[in-house]
């Protein structure tokens, strides 16, 4: 049972699977991806893979380096291996579960034999994932029930995507100073009364709704009546409705722009289409919400041909900054507001961080929590702890440093904290100065980029200190990043390979290869997004 995941999902998934395959006489072991090459694959005989995606089409972190053998020129034929896939996706990606249907179609071009034809399934996957296992063993001939027959439904646990609970918004505080070129904003949630519990470094889910008039205006834009019945998920509702709480009518997806450009003959969205035209498509939707593209190319459709290809509205989820060990009732957020302007001039705003700052103030929310099984202080008192947390990355580390500092821990803690100007946007200073003052916290570097004429980042600060970071590293130190994927994280992980290249005086082979010790021992683990 071949497991990559990047929050702990897929790999729980796995673990749980084996325990069953095992209970029901076949016998099993999970694996790691960072643990299996593809010489060890090519000894295998019956492989089922449980994989998530990590951001649009990526593998996870534990899965990159096979994924790379994989993608080669010089890998030996898999003619021998039968192979299921089970893979975990979010859909508002447009390339959903593209990890997953990556390792399905490189097995099979390998000459593996699918036992099954894969499942791609959202993060709500307990149900799917004991009916796929239930054909799993059925097709291994040691099953004593039919194939066709489900298995129990799973036990739907509250707290979780698919049984969230109502909390009340008792936290709205701005963290960014006058004249910010940001809205940087601390919520919490009161969860005295909701009989539930969170960890420092897990992450928690918002279902947020539409706001009405981003839905007013979209039934205008349509020229639809809001009364209109439509089915959704074997359900009639009104549009409206709909549209407030199940669909996601500001993203622009690939589905959207093709349904637009069929119904709409304008030659400037067929050439803004075209392949070769990809980044000139990217700069015209820049500032724009899907409404805006309909008042751009107004089409005809009616209200259920909408509902067939729009995406469903998913919940936001944002990394909790604060431990339960100093904030057991009220689990706090630290969050960018998306606020812009489109070149109409019409206002526009991000889903769900406007809806918590702008809803009603005594409304309940649905939230749930996503564990991070990985992603959490070290459980030792004396390991060293560097984070590198620029922005609202430095959320779950608010949290690390609250949580080893109720448990009295020992070990050292180094902080490298980025933004744009130290006066309106150090967030949580007084209290990571206090941390620093006292000791507690061991290092704090600091990286504002707007506030000098060359613009500085938190991988500069890493380099400037890399023989320090080195040593703390072989001292056995844990190393988090949490923060923006695109390009922050891999400016940091670029910049690790250089020092452990320039200050362990190891080849970029061997550089690589330390990274991926680091992965596997989870002592390197990223919350990036």
């Amino acid at each position: 049972m071949l497991w990559g995941s990047q929050t702990g999902n897929a790999e729980d998934l796995a673990t749980t699977s084996v325990a069953t395959l095992t209970a029901r006489g076949i016998p099993a072991r999970a694996v790691s991806m960072v643990d299996m090459s593809v010489a060890d694959l090519a000894a295998v005989r019956r492989l089922l893979v449980v994989t998530s995606t990590f951001g649009d089409g990526g593998p996870p972190d534990n899965a990159a380096d096979l994924w790379d053998q994989l993608s080669g020129d010089d890998v030996p034929g898999l003619d021998g291996l039968d192979y299921a896939v089970f893979a975990i996706g979010d859909p508002s990606y447009d390339d959903f579960c593209g990890h997953g249907r990556g390792i399905d179609t490189r097995l099979g071009a390998l000459g593996a034999t699918a036992l099954l034809p894969r499942v791609d399934c959202e993060p709500d996957y307990a149900e799917p994932a004991a009916a796929w296992l239930e054909q799993v063993i059925a097709i291994l001939g040691t099953s004593t029930e039919p194939a066709e027959v489900a298995a129990p439904p799973a036990m739907r646990r509250l707290f979780t995507r698919a049984n969230p609970v109502r909390a009340g918004l008792v936290t709205n505080t701005l963290l960014s100073g006058a004249g910010s070129a940001k809205e940087v904003r601390q919520f919490g949630f009161d969860l005295s009364h909701a009989g539930v519990a969170y960890e420092a470094g897990d992450s928690l889910g918002i279902v947020a709704s539409n706001s009405s008039a981003v839905v007013a205006e979209w039934i205008d834009a349509t020229r639809l009546a809001p009364r209109t019945v439509v089915e959704l998920e074997g359900e009639e509702r009104f549009l409206a409705d709909a549209l407030e709480t199940d669909l996601d009518i500001t993203k622009i997806s690939s589905d959207f722009l093709a349904f637009v450009a069929e119904r709409n003959s304008d030659s400037r969205l067929a050439t803004l289409l075209r392949r070769e035209n990809k980044a000139k498509l990217e700069q015209y939707l820049w500032s724009m919400q899907a409404v805006d593209v309909l008042r751009e190319f107004p089409v005809a459709a009616d209200a259920q041909e909408w509902v067939s290809v729009l995406k469903r509205l998913q919940p936001r989820q944002y990394s909790i900054s604060s431990s339960p060990k100093t904030s057991p009732h009220e689990v706090q957020l630290t969050v960018s507001v998306v606020r812009f302007e489109t070149e109409a001039g019409a206002r526009r705003g991000g889903v769900c961080s406007t809806f918590l700052t702008d809803g009603d103030p005594d409304a309940l929310a649905p939230v749930f929590l996503q564990r991070s099984s990985h992603f959490r202080p070290p459980a030792d008192s004396d390991t060293p702890m560097i984070m590198v947390g620029p922005g609202t990355g430095i959320a779950p580390f608010r949290g690390f440093l609250h949580d080893r500092r109720a448990d009295g821990h020992r070990g050292r803690n180094w902080l490298f904290f980025g933004e744009q100007h130290e006066a309106t946007d150090f967030y949580y200073r007084d209290e990571l100065e206090g941390m620093r003052a006292d000791g507690f916290l061991t290092r704090l570097d600091v990286a504002f980029s707007r506030d000098q004429r060359q613009k500085i980042y938190v991988q500069d600060r890493m380099l400037e200190h890399g023989l320090e970071l080195w040593r703390w590293l072989q001292d056995g130190a844990h190393f988090y990043v949490c923060g923006d994927a695109s390009r922050m994280a891999q400016d940091v992980d670029d910049t690790l390979t250089t020092i452990a290249r320039r200050h362990g005086g190891l080849s970029e082979e061997a550089a690589l290869d330390f990274k991926k010790s680091l992965v596997a021992q989870k002592r390197y683990v990223r919350d990036v997004y």
